[in-house]
């Protein structure tokens, strides 16, 4: 039987965006890759910014990865990363191991957080999205790519793939952003842990994983010099390669460790 990862994809990013990663990691580590869009873990009478933990959002994604055969490894990007942070401490005996990619514990600044984006600005996203739902989806998926320039094409092949979404979904996603803080969680983790971010991150500082890093004893980090927030989309091979290292064992490590790659 083989084994069984489950990536889950940041917030307005389809599933599509992440196969080329998917892809990969069948290839290196012949295993099966189940993805998950938040679309998957969304419920329209959920709350979307309920400080509760889990969340609902992590209570549905329990319950896909309870219908897997033996034990996964969760690897999440952005959001979906912040939802794979709270399987790992609320329901770590669902998975081997967790894997974040350009994530963090809390994505709005506060005055004892200074490693994320301002609440005025999600806040203004969602004005934008009742407005003006295309140029506010243009504008994420070019910071997304920063320092890196997202040519006119991609980006309106990046709005088409996400008209999928309904406009409570994306709302609800950023009501989850602004009021989450999964601080409290880090000493509930104890399943081994990767962390993978771009130093040039404009979405969530790379400053946020080194946080993280630094309160996971045993995590591993490495950060991508010159690359910002869509790692899975401009480096699937390094990233499986990575990853590929972690699940094999040479990555897990008693003392923390991190390279620049």
């Amino acid at each position: 039987m083989k084994h069984t990862v489950v990536l889950i994809t940041g917030w307005a990013c389809p599933p599509q965006r992440i196969a080329p990663l998917a892809h990969q990691l069948e290839t290196r580590l012949e295993v099966k890759v189940v993805c998950l869009d938040l679309l998957d873990l969304h419920h329209p009478s959920q709350p979307g910014g309920s400080r509760d933990m889990p969340s609902p959002y992590t209570v549905r994604l329990n319950k896909h990865i309870q219908h897997i055969p033996g034990s996964a490894l969760l690897i999440g990007w952005s959001m979906g990363g912040m939802i794979a942070l709270e399987q790992a401490a609320c329901f770590p005996d669902e998975i081997t191991g967790v894997v974040l990619i350009g994530s963090t514990v809390r994505f709005c600044r506060s005055h004892d957080w200074p490693h994320g984006q301002s609440a005025l600005r999600v806040q203004a996203m969602m004005g934008g999205l009742k407005i003006a739902p295309g140029r506010t989806l243009s504008r994420f998926y070019r910071e997304c790519a920063h320092p890196l320039i997202l040519d006119k094409a991609t980006g309106e092949t990046y709005v088409n793939e996400a008209m999928v979404y309904d406009p409570d979904q994306l709302h609800d996603g950023l009501k989850y952003l602004s009021a989450s803080d999964l601080r409290d969680l880090t000493s509930n983790i104890e399943v081994p842990t990767l962390l993978l971010h771009g130093r040039e991150d404009a979405i969530i500082p790379c400053s946020a994983a080194e946080w993280l890093h630094s309160k996971l004893d045993g995590s591993r980090f490495t950060e991508f010099a010159g690359m910002g927030h869509d790692l899975p989309v401009r480096m699937p091979e390094e990233l499986a390669e990575e990853i590929a290292g972690f699940v094999n064992g040479d990555a897990v490590v008693i003392n923390r460790g991190t390279h620049i790659v």
